[in-house]
């Protein structure tokens, strides 16, 4: 398993205290709701920012992120001016709660749940707060020490052929190399809907990313551009679509092409930007399936498939509540409270048949 999981003995440890916080933080929360009285909500956050750095301290940072969330949330229901506010507000901040408490859990279980399944809570508080949404890809952090190069490349293991080619021969055939790949590029884009061009361009492609990746000094460059030769295979295959995102990761590419050119004139080596591997790890991680050996061999080794699984689990029921009452708090108006009674009875009649 790649995503995010401390080492069991490292995490029993520390799962003690953050139950006991969590519970401690629950029950204040339910309380403040029944009695109608947020001003307790100052009572918490320091305990949620206490649990923040707990659970960043053992890497779940997507989990610490919405913890800090959840923390800013209690300062705005406290102070809240609205009855609209403070209900939408408390009731965002139980669910986030209650969604934080079941990722730690599958942690727990040693069945843990994808970070990525966080993002619909952070970004519900996010709203609540007026704050911009995040993507799920804010979240993606695979383990990227766990990506190895291509097993048949002679070049792959830190051989003298990688490393001594004299600067201004790796300076030349990267021009040449930038020349080719935009030639293809542009060629692709211009007749993209001919399966017969995008499959000529895509060989082409995917022999020039090959040859960058024996030019590049650096291993991390190398990933780069051996993860490129996936990205290429799936949309030689019609397993990624060729969508303003895939389009862009292919623009950048030409761009690094350019960066490694002027770095290699003035003698330097510095890494790729980690967003843009990263960002073609995520377009190939959500694939369903791929005929692709390349990509088969990337997903298995950083457990791709792990970060892009089932959401953490819910009642259904209790989805549809939420749904329902997001609708409302949205347009709130004088049935308010004869709609919100209708829910809460549609409720718990399905949940006792």
């Amino acid at each position: 398993m790649t995503i995010p999981a401390p080492h069991p003995q490292t995490f029993g440890w520390i799962k003690n205290a953050l139950d006991g916080s969590m519970a401690s933080v629950m029950t204040t929360v339910i309380e403040a709701e029944r009695e109608s009285n947020f001003q307790r909500l100052g009572e918490l956050p320091s305990e949620l920012h206490q649990i923040q750095g707990s659970l960043k301290m053992i890497e779940l940072d997507a989990a610490g992120m919405l913890a800090g969330e959840l923390e800013d949330l209690c300062h705005f229901v406290r102070d809240a001016r609205s009855v609209r506010e403070q209900s939408r507000g408390i009731q965002v901040l139980r669910w986030g709660l209650e969604s934080l408490q079941r990722y730690i859990q599958s942690i727990a279980s040693q069945s843990a749940a994808s970070p990525l399944m966080l993002t619909e809570q952070i970004n519900q508080v996010r709203e609540v707060l007026g704050q911009p949404e995040i993507s799920r890809f804010d979240l993606f952090t695979p383990p990227l020490d766990l990506l190895e190069l291509d097993p048949d490349d002679n070049s792959a293991n830190g051989s003298p052929s990688k490393r001594e080619i004299p600067r201004e021969l790796r300076a030349n055939l990267l021009l040449q190399l930038r020349r080719r790949y935009r030639r293809a590029l542009l060629n692709w884009l211009s007749a993209q809907d001919d399966s017969t061009v995008t499959h000529s361009s895509m060989e082409r492609l995917h022999a020039l990313v090959r040859n960058l990746q024996g030019v590049s000094p650096l291993d991390i460059s190398r990933q780069l551009w051996w993860v490129a030769g996936g990205l290429i295979d799936g949309i030689a295959k019609g397993d990624v679509g060729a969508d303003i995102p895939v389009k862009s990761v292919l623009a950048r590419l030409d761009h690094e092409i350019a960066r490694m050119q002027e770095e290699s004139n003035a003698d330097i080596a510095a890494d790729p930007p980690d967003d843009l591997l990263r960002q073609m790890l995520f377009t190939l991680g959500g694939l369903q399936a791929s005929s692709s050996d390349r990509i088969r061999v990337i997903r298995e080794q950083l457990g791709l498939g792990d970060w892009f699984g089932e959401p953490i689990g819910e009642d259904s029921e209790l989805a549809a509540l939420k749904e329902g009452l997001r609708g409302i708090g949205q347009t709130l108006d004088d049935k308010w409270f004869d709609q919100l009674q209708e829910r809460f009875s549609a409720f718990f009649t399905a949940a006792s048949g």
